[in-house]
């Protein structure tokens, strides 16, 4: 189950839109977070370690509290979900793609980086080659060096892959027409209700599953554009 503190921290991320400028300092503006639906104190208890903690920041307008990601928040969020990372990024139109070959006696290490390459957004194109659009190569490296895999696997980069329609490609390997159909049912079915209890965890179940891919990948409409101004107004 969720932490409260690890789903503060996804919302407030998943509705800044600069969030994605993680080297730098966060000039987002403030979000409520009045729709969550808590019990008061135990919603307050964690909304003080979290500001305690230096992971959020908040101001007050008109008597209504306002909070953001700190710095020391985006490096939990990113521990918790790595592909908040990813949340607003633009695409430099470069693919990553890791082709490995990790003998059965070493199965612990294969299954651990297909675990990892899915953390880092990559997608499975075949058994045993991945691909992402994001530059991963730091994280990816790492990986390899601490788990003894760099003779195992071999990562390219490439400005163009001849297959085909990109978009069509990006949305077979990441199913996005079936997380569009989510965000769209999302929307339509709160869209005239005033009463947002519950709707925190219909929202965060869907941003757990989302790729948060570039905008040059995505089908049009895209709904998580319609869902995200009717979570945060």
């Amino acid at each position: 189950m969720r932490s409260l503190t690890k789903k503060i921290l996804l919302l407030l991320a998943a509705g800044l839109d600069e969030i994605a400028d993680w080297d730098k300092t966060l000039t987002s503006p403030y979000l409520s977070l009045k729709f969550i639906s808590y019990k008061d104190d135990y919603f307050q208890k964690i909304i003080r370690q979290m500001l305690k903690a230096g992971q959020i920041e908040r101001i007050v307008k008109r008597g209504e509290p306002f909070f953001r990601v700190t710095s020391r928040g985006k490096i939990k969020l990113v521990y918790d979900i790595p592909l908040a990372k990813r949340f607003g990024q633009k695409w430099d139109g470069k693919w990553r793609m890791v082709i490995f070959d990790i003998p059965e006696i070493s199965k612990t290490k294969r299954d651990g980086l297909r675990r990892k390459l899915k953390e880092l957004g990559f997608a499975q194109w075949q058994k045993s080659v991945y691909i992402t659009p994001f530059d991963v190569a730091v994280e990816l490296a790492e990986h390899l060096g601490v788990n003894n895999l760099s003779d195992n696997a071999i990562a390219l980069e490439a400005k163009k892959i001849f297959v085909g329609d990109e978009k069509e490609m990006a949305n077979r390997l990441w199913r996005l027409d079936d997380l569009n159909l989510k965000y769209q049912n999302f929307v339509e079915k709160y869209q005239k209700e005033k009463d947002k209890k519950s709707w925190e965890e219909e929202y965060l179940a869907i941003l757990e599953v989302d790729p948060c891919l570039p905008s040059d990948l995505l089908p049009q409409p895209w709904w998580k554009n319609q869902a995200k101004k009717l979570v945060y107004g």
